[in-house]
């Protein structure tokens, strides 16, 4: 779908804008809409057996709050990294060999897993070296 929009808006940072502006709109809506019922829900289930909070006591509308912009922001990072990196994201490296459908632009189906195994021993690396500095 991206080709299309590009084909309809060939400036990228106005797409970029319009597509950061939309969801930030529609997903900060929706978490904190969620994040506030879940508080309620919660509240509701634990009233019988520990004492409850209100979202004017100190701190709790904030928290409550900030978890749905927390959510949003994680959501924002997650698609400047599909910009920045896009079918190099262990998600478009799994799908290059792990689907039928190819498209122009996306690694190619034994490009894939190398990708993908990069990734997960890269990661593995880093792992070891906090666990190791960590443990030290």
């Amino acid at each position: 779908m991206i080709r299309a929009t590009f084909a309809a808006v060939p400036r990228r940072l106005p797409v970029l804008l319009a597509k950061l502006i939309v969801f930030t709109v529609i997903v900060a809506s929706a978490m904190v809409a969620a994040s506030v019922a879940a508080f309620f829900i919660a509240q509701a289930f634990l009233s019988g057996y520990r004492p409850t909070y209100s979202l004017s006591d100190t701190d709790v509308l904030r928290v409550v709050v900030g978890t749905g912009v927390y959510l949003t922001l994680i959501g924002l990072l997650g698609g400047a990294i599909g910009w920045i990196a896009g079918a190099r994201l262990p998600t478009g490296a799994g799908a290059a060999f792990s689907t039928s459908l190819h498209t122009p632009g996306e690694l190619a189906p034994w490009t894939g897993p190398t990708v993908m195994i990069a990734w997960v021993a890269g990661a593995h690396a880093i792992a070891a070296v906090l666990l190791h500095r960590r443990d030290a």
